[in-house]
């Protein structure tokens, strides 16, 4: 239901905040005021404009991602989480997958839960014989 996304929601903040506290602490200072502009650049472009191309790619052998951003305890990390992944030379913004999307995720829940529910009753089932048997 709708409380079920909301508490979702707030764990991929939690997580996305708990990446930016750590990239923070495992860096330091002059890393940080080359890398993190860079960061920002990436996804606020992406953020202004999602249908161009040229924001959803990063190329991870570019020199400046090299020297500024790769070299960042926890940036590359920070881009998965905001939905880049690697894809050969490149980090693409693939913001979900049909692997990983809500619906499907729920629907394997739900099947998997009913094979369990299925287990359960067989189990009961069986504990029934034999309670049938000792008497």
């Amino acid at each position: 239901g709708a409380g079920e996304e909301e508490v979702e929601e707030e764990v991929e903040v939690a997580s996305w905040r708990d990446l930016m506290q750590s990239l923070v602490d495992s860096n330091d200072t002059p890393a940080l005021k080359t890398g993190l502009p860079l960061l920002h650049m990436y996804t606020s472009n992406l953020i202004r404009d999602p249908k161009n191309p040229r924001f959803k790619r990063i190329s991870t052998a570019n020199l400046r991602f090299q020297q500024n951003v790769k070299v960042l305890v926890g940036a590359v990390e920070l881009l998965k989480s905001v939905g880049f992944v690697a894809s050969g030379p490149y980090l693409e913004y693939r913001p979900s997958s049909p692997s990983s999307s809500p619906d499907k995720a729920d629907k394997g829940k739900a099947k998997e839960k009913e094979k369990g529910n299925e287990k359960e009753k067989e189990k009961e089932k069986g504990k029934g014989k034999e309670k049938g048997n000792e008497k």
